[in-house]
């Protein structure tokens, strides 16, 4: 079925358009992302690391004032579930969002897209697009570190639309970030595509 299928118009397109390739460049060197990034990762291993070291650290103190007993071995062991099952989500986090990174789109070509994992996906074979909302209000609550995670998202964003483009090919997948520079222009260029359109996920 794959093999089956062509968008003719869509590598014409690419070929009157595209004589140069463009390269996507992401916002991710600002300073305010770094300290958003930095923020973020400080609050999940206080969440993730935090909760088994309050654990072991009491384990520890009674540990030192009784002696080995059975609430020791309970707090070592809640400790050490806990450390072992944060650290393998935190794991996961980790290769989850550099696999996501890897999808991301870094070159535009007559040719067709190339993504920064490597992958090249060829204009015949463009599907769709499907123009996703990106959600960034999801920080809530009016602690000191909420509202500032809230102010810096807010200030990253400033200019930009809260979208993200999936470009559905036959053999994969390629993602137009929205924190990207030259997004409006980028975004008018995309819109030209002959190619069917989703919003969400639906036609």
């Amino acid at each position: 079925m794959a093999g089956q299928y062509s968008n003719q118009a869509a590598a014409e397109w690419a070929r009157r358009n595209l004589a140069q390739e463009i390269e996507i460049k992401l916002r991710e060197n600002s300073w305010p992302a770094r300290v958003l990034v930095v923020l973020a990762m400080l609050f999940l291993g206080a969440i993730f690391f935090g909760i088994p070291a309050i654990l072991l650290l009491n384990a520890a103190a009674k540990f030192l004032t009784n002696g080995w007993g059975a609430e020791v071995s309970r707090l070592l062991r809640l400790g050490i579930f806990f450390l072992a099952g944060f650290g393998g989500l935190a794991v996961f986090l980790f290769f989850y969002v550099r696999s996501l990174r890897r999808k991301l789109v870094r070159f535009l070509s007559a040719d067709g897209v190339t993504t920064r994992g490597g992958g090249k996906y060829r204009w015949e074979n463009l599907q769709y697009l499907d123009y996703v909302t990106v959600h960034r209000n999801f920080v809530r609550g009016y602690r000191v570190y909420h509202v500032l995670l809230r102010a810096l998202s807010n200030y990253i964003f400033a200019g930009f639309e809260n979208l993200k483009i999936e470009m559905v090919f036959t053999d994969g997948t390629a993602t137009l970030a929205p924190l990207i520079e030259d997004q409006r222009e980028v975004l008018d260029l995309l819109d030209t595509i002959p190619a069917r359109r989703k919003s969400d996920g639906k036609s």
